[in-house]
C-alpha cells in the first residue's frame, strides 16, 4: 500500500493542485490491497462467512466491472462480455472476489487501448487479455503465496497474494483456476464451475 500512497504524496508535492482522477485512482488502489490484507487475514476461518446460493453470473461480473470503472479507465482498457443467462450455486462475495483479482489483473496487465475479453462456454469462465503475458519462468510459480515475478516488480502494484488468495477461495468454491499466458501476446485465466451448480435459466 505504501506505493500508491508514495506516488500520490510525489503528485502533491510537485503540484499546487492534484487532478480528482489521479486521486481516485490511488485511493481506488489502496482500498484494492487493503481488501487483499483483511481478506487474507480471514481465510483461516473462511468457511464461517460463506452464504451458497444462485446468482445470475453475469449480473456478478458487470457489478465487478462497475465497482472497478475508474481502474478500467485510467489503464484505457475496455471490457467485453459475452455470457449467456446462466445461475451459479456459489457465494456471491467471494466469487466477486475471486472475479476482483482476476479481472483487475487483466486490466493492470492489459495493452492501453485493448480489450478485456470474457465469455462464458462449457461451465468455463474465460478471462482473456492481449497483454504483456507472463514468462515461461514465472507461470508455474503464479499462484505461490508471496510470488509478483517479473511483471509484479515491473509494475509495482503487486502484492503477490491476489492469485494466490483466488486459487485458496477458488477450492472452496468448488471452482477450478487454470492459466494459460505467452509474453506479449496476452493471459487467460479460465474458471471451470462444476456442472451441478451451474442452471440455466
Amino acid at each position: 500500500m505504501k506505493t500508491p500512497l508514495t506516488s500520490l504524496l510525489m503528485i502533491a508535492e510537485n503540484n499546487p493542485t492534484v487532478p480528482s482522477e489521479e486521486v481516485s485512482e490511488k485511493i481506488e488502489l489502496v482500498n484494492y490491497q487493503l481488501k487483499q490484507l483483511l481478506t487474507f487475514d480471514r481465510l483461516d476461518d473462511f468457511n464461517h462467512d460463506l452464504v451458497f446460493e444462485k446468482i445470475d453470473l453475469s449480473d456478478c461480473i458487470k457489478r465487478v466491472i462497475q465497482q472497478n470503472a475508474s481502474f478500467f479507465l485510467s489503464h484505457e482498457v475496455m471490457p467485453k462480455i459475452a455470457v449467456p443467462p446462466v445461475k451459479i450455486l456459489t457465494d456471491s462475495k467471494w466469487l466477486s472476489f475471486i472475479l476482483e483479482q482476476v479481472i483487475t489483473n487483466a486490466v493492470k496487465y492489459s495493452n492501453k487501448n485493448g480489450v478485456v475479453q470474457i465469455s462464458f462456454n462449457n461451465d468455463t469462465l474465460t478471462i482473456t487479455d492481449h497483454g504483456i503475458g507472463i514468462t515461461k519462468s514465472d507461470l508455474p510459480r503464479v499462484f505461490e503465496q508471496g510470488f509478483t515475478g517479473g511483471n509484479g516488480r515491473t509494475h509495482g502494484e503487486a502484492t503477490g497474494m491476489g492469485l494466490y488468495m483466488t486459487q485458496q477461495i477458488a477450492k472452496i468454491l468448488d471452482i477450478k483456476v487454470g492459466i494459460s499466458s505467452t509474453e506479449n501476446v496476452g493471459t487467460t485465466v479460465k474458471l471451470t464451475f462444476n456442472p451441478k451448480k451451474i442452471t440455466t435459466k
